[in-house]
């Protein structure tokens, strides 16, 4: 058995992970809700545009939704 010094600094160590698990799962399913709202949004877009098309021009985005010339 260990003695209390070392017992308290155990148990400090397992709430400090348990707490940074906590805040990683926190991030992770904040970033999976804005991809799904992001992906609703464009769709949303879409419709509401009526476009057949949807392109992505590159990462500066001149035009997120554009309309291929017929």
């Amino acid at each position: 058995m260990y003695d209390t010094e070392k017992r308290v600094e155990l148990v400090k160590k397992r709430v400090h992970e348990k707490y940074r698990r906590k805040m990683r799962r926190g991030i992770c399913r904040l970033s999976a809700l804005c991809a799904a709202l992001s992906a609703f949004l464009v769709g949303t877009v879409h419709t509401v545009a009526g476009q057949t098309q949807i392109t992505a021009r590159g990462m500066y985005g001149l035009s997120c939704c554009m309309k291929t010339p017929a």
